[in-house]
Parts: C-alpha cells; structure tokens; sequence
C-alpha cells in the first residue's frame, strides 16, 4: 500500500518542485512597481523606472538610480508562465547620451537605442552602412527606447547620426554635451538560467528513476508471489 502511495506522490512531487523553482526565477510581472523593485532588488539600489517597451517575449526597460542619476538598462524575458526573468542590468554615466545594442526574441533579433534625449533635442537617428540605411523617430521624450527589426538593416556595423525636429545634422554639437561617456560604468549578471534549467532536469530525472525503481520493485515482488503460490499448489 505506502509502495502504491509513494508511486503516486513521487511524479506529483517532482513536478511540483520543478514548477515552484521555474516560479521562483520567472516572477516579475510588466508594471512599474514590479519592474522598480526586482531591478532595484537584483542591484541592491534604489532605482527609478524612466521607460519600458514590450517586444515579442522581450521588454525593454531604461531607469535611473536615485542616489547618484546614472542610467540603466535591462531586459526581462517572458517565461512559460507569462512572467519575466531579469537577467541581468546594465549602468552608465548620467552624462552618457544613448547607446545602440542587439537582442533576439524568439523570432527575431532587434536593433535597440535606448537612452537619455538631452534637452530632448533629438528627433531621429539615422543609422548608416556602406550598403544600407534606417531612420529612427525617437519618441520626444526625456528618456526612451526605439526597436528596429534587425533583419530589415542587414549589415554588421553602423554609424550614427543624431537628427533634429528639421532634420538637420546635430551630431557634433550633441556630442559636446556629452561627458565622461564611460565613467560610472558597470553590470551585473546572474547564471542561474543555466542552473535553473539543470535542477529542473535533475528534479524530474530523479523523479522518474524513483518511480520507476517502485514500480519495477512492485512487478517484481508481484511475480514472486505467483511464483510461490504456483509452487504451492
């Protein structure tokens, strides 16, 4: 009877547990409050939520800390469960105008700028190669956060040119406003996706030999009796 008992509870156990751990690291929900703490939670710093944008299974999210105004910047990504993973943030000098970066969702990869609008000068960026070229309208906004779809840019390496309302060239000039580019700089990661995947497998895995030794155990102990009640009569 307990070996029927434990056949049972075994699989539900291991499931649960791997469900609980997958809960554990896929936990944040797409609001400001909940960005604001697990940000600040995974820095251990007070920071201010400034933009987020939803892509696909990617949100892109740019913040300030409070103590000292650098920018930040992460990514959550969507798990099975409808919640976000932070995987790791990203800061930089206050004076620091935007930076340009790829990420791939599960379908495509993107082209992200994201950043701080100066006096909100900024209009558009034009990004330029030697066989292509895209214009960005940025949002006028303090801060903001722009995704062009990698595969409609096809090149490897761009240049940036910062546009005014009158399209007119205001690199040079936005430059002067920007200082200490990489001063106050640094990230922090995190592993556990990796890890998170590993005990999950070895949750499961667990679970299926116990299972499977309890019932191999039970067919065993049934032919035994049979073979001892046949010798019987």
């Amino acid at each position: 009877m307990l070996r029927k008992i434990l056949v049972c509870l075994v699989p539900v156990i291991t499931i649960l547990s791997s469900y609980y751990l997958y809960q554990s690291e896929y936990n944040i929900s797409i609001n400001e409050n909940d960005i604001e703490i697990a940000v600040s939670e995974f820095l251990n710093e007070k920071i201010e939520l400034r933009q987020y944008k939803e892509v696909e299974n990617l949100t892109f999210v740019v913040y300030t800390i409070e103590k000292d105004a650098r920018q930040g910047f992460t990514v959550l990504y969507r798990g099975m469960n409808q919640k976000y993973q932070l995987r790791f943030a990203t800061y930089f000098s206050p004076n620091t105008a935007f930076r340009i970066d790829r990420y791939k969702s599960l379908k495509n990869e993107y082209v992200v700028l994201y950043g701080k609008n100066i006096d909100e000068a900024i209009n558009y960026v034009e990004l330029n190669a030697s066989n292509s070229s895209e214009l960005v309208l940025v949002e006028p906004n303090e801060y903001f956060i722009e995704t062009i779809k990698y595969n409609n840019i096809n090149y490897d390496y761009f240049e940036a040119r910062v546009l005014d309302i009158d399209m007119d060239d205001i690199t040079p000039e936005y430059k002067m406003k920007i200082k200490d580019k990489r001063a106050l700089g640094g990230s922090k990661h995190k592993a556990e996706i990796f890890l998170l995947y590993v005990y999950i497998t070895g949750f499961l895995i667990i679970g299926f030999i116990v299972t499977f030794s309890l019932v191999k155990r039970k067919d065993t102990s049934s032919n035994t009796t049979s073979e001892q009640r046949s010798t019987g009569e």
